[in-house]
């Protein structure tokens, strides 16, 4: 009898732990829309530019919509991009570079700050030429839009900032 008990008392307690399982495991905003792999992580290509909900692709394919943009002007907001990420990929890759070299150069036993100081400098310099790429590309793509589309396109930039 008193066998029994603890047989149904770990019965009862290894099914109610099986039922809870799914119900208090955490999923990433997005899983259940099949969004994300099993690593939590977004499907991505490239950089950032997955189709996850609020990402920069989901992001332009709705705006693309809410826009109604033409063929024309789909195809020519595409080649400014395509042609903006060309300059912009070497300039990340030499960022990404110097980030490292100054991660070496802090644990180096022989800290030369010169050195360390010259890396900065030039990343400020990256960062300048990226800021004024994405800048150019920007007021490329809204000088193809109608008086129309750019209203519609400042509303939802207000919206999207509250």
């Amino acid at each position: 009898m008193k066998n029994e008990a603890i047989l149904t008392k770990s019965i009862l307690a290894a099914l109610l732990i099986t039922i809870s399982m799914p119900i208090s495991a955490k999923r990433p905003h997005g899983a259940e829309n099949g969004f994300f792999n099993a690593a939590g992580k977004g499907f991505q290509k490239g950089n950032r530019n997955g189709l996850m909900p609020n990402g920069p692709a989901f992001f332009r394919a709705r705006q693309a919509i809410q826009l109604d943009l033409s063929e024309e002007q789909r195809e020519q907001i595409k080649t400014i991009r395509q042609d903006a990420q060309n300059l912009i990929q070497p300039l990340a890759d030499q960022i990404v570079a110097n980030r490292l070299l100054i991660k070496e150069l802090v644990k180096a036993d022989d800290y030369d700050a010169a050195q360390v100081q010259t890396l900065a400098d030039q990343q400020g310099d990256l960062f300048s030429q990226l800021i004024v790429i994405k800048a150019n590309s920007k007021a490329s793509i809204r000088g193809l839009l109608s008086d129309e589309q750019k209203a519609i396109l400042d509303e939802m930039k207000s919206k999207a900032e509250d």
